[in-house]
């Protein structure tokens, strides 16, 4: 399990069932979250491109629809760590 930031919706959730491919999260308003959103994974606050599978009231699953450590992934995340002007 680890701790999720849903940063598009601005929601915060758990991580289970964690995988390559995809994972659920829970502890979360699933009807705030979009089908499609960006989920940064803490500590290391990589960032995955996410479509929503299936939703219940509290949680959903996601499928990850960038590859791991892609690009855009890692732009993502340094850009999240810069500071702002």
């Amino acid at each position: 399990m680890g701790a999720v930031d849903c940063f598009a919706a601005l929601a915060t959730g758990i991580l289970s069932n964690f995988s390559n491919g995809g994972a659920k999260i829970t502890g979360v308003r699933t009807a705030t979250i979009p089908d499609e959103f960006g989920l940064r994974i803490a500590p290391r606050r990589r960032v995955h491109a996410c479509r929503v599978i299936w939703r219940t009231d509290d949680a959903l699953g996601v499928q990850f629809t960038d590859p791991p450590g892609s690009a855009a992934t890692r732009r993502t995340a340094r850009r999240e760590r810069e500071p702002t002007a």
